[in-house]
């Protein structure tokens, strides 16, 4: 199944809104990539957002379900001491999967399915 061009365009943030309602239309799952923005000595701080969406597109990508763009922020308090490592509040981790429901999209297991 074609999302948007060939070979499949499942990355959220590289299709328009039309493309997203026409597949919704048809099937209610979606990604979302957890990911987190904290210091990982001399490797970026956004690597566990990079490598989630990755391995996100890999397995969506046969099934042809679309991917959202990585939530790049968890429960990181331990990382506090090092700059460009924000901490979300625990409430906003807890009800991030809700995200899903803004575009119509099935909730599974507390995340996007």
């Amino acid at each position: 199944m074609t999302i948007g061009s060939y070979p499949h365009d499942v990355r959220v943030a590289d299709l328009n809104w039309m493309q997203l309602e026409a597949y919704l239309q048809r099937d209610d799952r979606i990604v979302l990539p957890l990911g987190s923005t904290e210091q990982h000595a001399y490797l970026s701080l956004a690597t566990d957002s990079i490598l989630a969406e990755r391995i996100a597109v890999e397995a969506a990508e046969p099934l042809g379900v679309p991917v959202l763009p990585a939530l790049a922020y968890g429960l990181t308090p331990y990382f506090a001491a090092f700059p460009g490592s924000p901490s979300a509040w625990r409430p906003i981790c807890h009800s991030s999967a809700s995200c899903c429901s803004l575009c119509g999209a099935r909730v599974s297991s507390g995340s996007c399915c």
